[in-house]
């Protein structure tokens, strides 16, 4: 049985050969439930066909959509997970302004166990010993955000984009999967690039050789004034 949600979208990043798109209920003023429609395969991504919009456009930040699910799906520490229903065209119901998104519930808490970090990053990780203190994957945060593009361990690939912050008291750098951010700064090349205020989407992936790994799933820098 179909049940229909009507979200906020916070995310569409890349995920393997699939995206991942997870938002918050909207309106939701009592429970602000986060909601991640997953596909019905492996490593669970959605195709951008199973998420095209009425419009033939794809799902972008702050874009409200209503979704068709089948069911509650939860894996582990990913509690927000519903299993999409394929064969529920996705509705484009309006946008969020600026101003209406700063009001969307912001964690003021720690972005789950800090203290491991990779090479490049800064408490971008979790060993999955400590997963027993995570029973969620998704985090909305507002910071003064600088884009840092480098170069990859291997040559063949792609420059590594990741975003620095302050929250709750910690640095963080994490590596961006928001694609439309990828795409604006790998052309400036290696380097910093401060942006200013911004809302954060956080995402905790799935465990991958023994850890769990912070990325950032969408950047919102605010308009120029």
């Amino acid at each position: 049985m179909t049940m229909r949600k009507t979200i906020v979208c916070l995310a569409n990043s890349r995920k393997n050969a699939h995206r991942c798109v997870a938002g918050i209920e909207f309106p939701s003023p009592n429970s602000h439930r986060w909601i991640r429609p997953i596909g019905d395969r492996d490593g669970h991504g959605v195709s951008g066909q199973e998420i095209a919009l009425d419009n033939g456009a794809q799902p972008q930040p702050l874009d409200v959509l209503e979704i068709g699910l089948t069911e509650w799906r939860p894996e582990g520490h990913q509690q927000e997970n519903y299993l999409l229903d394929a064969n529920t065209p996705w509705r484009w119901l309006g946008q969020l302004a600026w101003l209406d998104a700063i009001q969307l519930p912001m964690s003021q808490e720690p972005l789950w166990v800090n203290g491991s970090s990779t090479f490049r990053g800064l408490n971008d990780r979790i060993i999955v010993s400590a997963e027993t203190a995570v029973t969620d994957s998704l985090r909305l945060i507002r910071s003064q955000v600088t884009i840092c593009v480098s170069n990859p361990y291997d040559p063949e690939r792609l420059l590594e984009v990741r975003a620095s912050f302050q929250h709750a008291g910690e640095g963080y750098r994490l590596k961006v999967t928001d694609p439309t951010v990828e795409n604006m700064f790998r052309p400036r090349g290696v380097g910093q690039y401060p942006i200013g205020d911004a809302i954060l989407t956080i995402s905790l992936g799935e465990e991958w050789q023994g850890e769990l790994y912070k990325l950032v799933a969408a950047v919102v820098a605010a308009p120029p004034v």
